[in-house]
């Protein structure tokens, strides 16, 4: 049976959500639910696109109903406030990216209402799933894929490797876009009421490669690199350059204060922690994660490449198994 797929944008108070529906194949099996993926952020993300639409296909093949989206002013999802000049954050607040997860889960269980609702998190679109599950009505699961632990090591991760490019890089003026959007582009006004409304892109919005469902979405850097990273952080400015994505200092000290060994998780969600690395054995990190989460936690080990650190394809089928066995297991 072919698959049946679809795209639009979901309009929030944040701004216009590019989000890609994946329609279950034939007659689901009971109990199966509508899945959200909250993909990572910045390089993480395109890296992962591939991986992330064929999980979200996959599990639509078994029956389940899923939905891929981009966070606000990232990927296809259009910049509403762009500053005078042209420049933006494209991260401002982390808080934000929640809201936008809740904002989808809400569309989810209105497309497929009676269903589960569940969520597949990447990195750290697995952390801002289990930070915000606590305020999203009707979670069931959380599938949390090689979760990011700490928010302070990842913040030191991004600042380190954009120290790093920019060494080695050509210098390029700090330009006036950022992911997934034109520089200085406004898009038109969009149309939609709640429930939202799907279907092609609005005007002035070009949706580019994220039409095709499956293919790489471009590389949006269009805020481009700093002579030196290290002087734009260290300026009086109130963005960051991180390797061409524009940060807000609000959002970057959000991502350090972030742990989710603090995080309270409902204790009436199911979790699955999706360890993927070099490892057959559980991390310290991961496992005192599991040991907090308690008895409704799973921790399964896979040893794969990092697919959202890879430009080349990884085989992410073990994955596939492992969440179909997961998520569409009884609760």
């Amino acid at each position: 049976m072919a698959e049946r797929e679809d795209a639009g944008f979901l309009i929030t108070p944040g701004g216009p959500l590019y989000c890609f529906r994946h329609h279950p194949a034939g007659d689901a099996p009971g109990g199966a639910p509508v899945v959200v993926f909250a993909t990572s952020l910045m390089e993480e993300r395109k890296c992962a696109y591939g991986a992330l639409t064929l999980l979200a296909r996959e599990l639509a093949r078994r029956g389940a109903a899923a939905v891929r989206f981009d966070y606000r002013r990232t990927g296809e999802s259009p910049c509403a406030d762009v500053r005078p000049g042209g420049g933006y954050a494209a991260f401002d607040r982390l808080s934000e990216l929640e809201e936008d997860l809740a904002a989808v889960c809400s569309a989810a269980r209105e497309w497929q209402p009676g269903r589960p609702l569940a969520v597949v998190g990447l990195r750290m679109g697995a952390a801002i799933a289990l930070r915000a599950a606590a305020g999203i009505s009707g979670i069931s699961a959380i599938a949390a894929i090689a979760p990011v632990v700490s928010g302070a090591a990842q913040a030191r991760q991004w600042r380190q490797r954009s120290l790093i490019r920019a060494t080695f890089s050509e210098p390029r003026p700090t330009g006036s876009g950022g992911p997934g959007s034109k520089a200085g582009r406004v898009s038109a006004p969009l149309p939609g009421v709640a429930p939202p409304t799907w279907g092609d892109p609005p005007p002035g919005n070009d949706s580019g490669s994220a039409a095709s469902g499956g293919a790489m979405p471009r590389d949006a850097g269009g805020a481009g690199r700093a002579a030196s990273a290290a002087a734009q952080e260290g300026g009086a400015g109130k963005t960051i350059d991180l390797d061409g994505y524009l940060v807000s200092r609000a959002f970057l000290s959000e991502v350090e204060s972030a742990d989710l060994m603090k995080c309270d998780v409902p204790a009436d969600i199911r979790v699955l922690l999706l360890q993927v690395s070099h490892r057959t054995t559980p991390a310290p990190e991961i496992e005192a994660l599991a040991a907090r989460l308690g008895p409704r936690c799973r921790l399964v080990c896979r040893r794969l490449e990092p697919f959202w650190d890879r430009i080349d394809d990884v085989d992410v089928s073990p994955l596939a198994g492992d969440l179909a066995e997961f998520l569409l297991a009884p609760g």
